[in-house]
């Protein structure tokens, strides 16, 4: 799904400008990293796509359409703030819960979705007793059942250890594999090679966006 942002603006409370007129045109059924220094609006840029965050100008759209008519899936630095649930079954079950799905339908694509993501053993155990990538598994998980057009994630390796991120970007390549558009921040250059194209800002402001190989090609340094 192509991501169009059109004279972007936003400032936070106090005046302070992260973004202005901002133009933007992010392919669909690819993975982007955004990435860049501290404070240069990775993640406010990823709340504005969300539509967590309004604009004070502009628009962001999706294949001609609004943020208020998709479903997104979330990926953050803690999996464990996401969950709500006590059980890693009731934890994938709770959105389709949310949106009134019969329990009959939920029980089936729960147990698919479990079994996907090699879960399916889990099923019954506490999110907190699984280990940091599989918390990132099943943070994927719970969205991927109830059929999101777009991932976000913000830093998600942060608290993974080497195993862990092995894991979890297995689980992200297998979201590329099913044709999922992801928007990915980091801060790790080691990262960068399992995207599709890098977006990097400096100063609230895009420096450069192109196809990962010439980013790593020429050697960029600002991360």
């Amino acid at each position: 799904m192509k991501i169009v942002l059109e004279d972007l603006s936003f400032s936070y409370r106090g005046g302070k400008k992260v973004f202005e007129h901002l133009d933007l045109v992010l392919p669909g059924r690819h993975i982007v990293a955004i990435t860049g220094p501290n404070g240069s609006g990775k993640t406010t840029l990823l709340k504005l796509i969300a539509g967590i965050l309004e604009p004070d100008s502009g628009r962001v759209i999706f294949d001609g359409v609004g943020s208020e008519f998709l479903r997104f899936g979330f990926v953050f630095q803690n999996p464990s703030e996401q969950f709500v649930h006590f059980t890693v079954e009731r934890e994938v079950g709770f959105a389709l819960e949310n949106f009134g799905y019969d329990s009959d339908v939920i029980a089936i694509k729960v147990s698919e979705i479990l079994k996907e993501f090699g879960l399916y053993s889990k099923r019954g155990s506490s999110p907190d007793e699984l280990s940091g990538g599989e918390q990132q598994k099943l943070s994927i998980a719970s969205s991927v059942v109830y059929e999101p057009k777009i991932f976000l994630m913000d830093e998600p390796t942060s608290y993974l250890d080497e195993p862990g991120k092995k894991l979890f970007f297995e689980t992200v390549s297998s979201l590329r594999r099913r044709g999922y558009s992801i928007l990915w921040v980091t801060q790790d250059p080691s990262e960068l090679e399992l995207s599709d194209y890098v977006l990097l800002l400096e100063e609230e402001r895009v420096t450069f966006f192109e196809n990962t190989k010439r980013f790593l090609k020429d050697g960029y340094d600002s991360i």
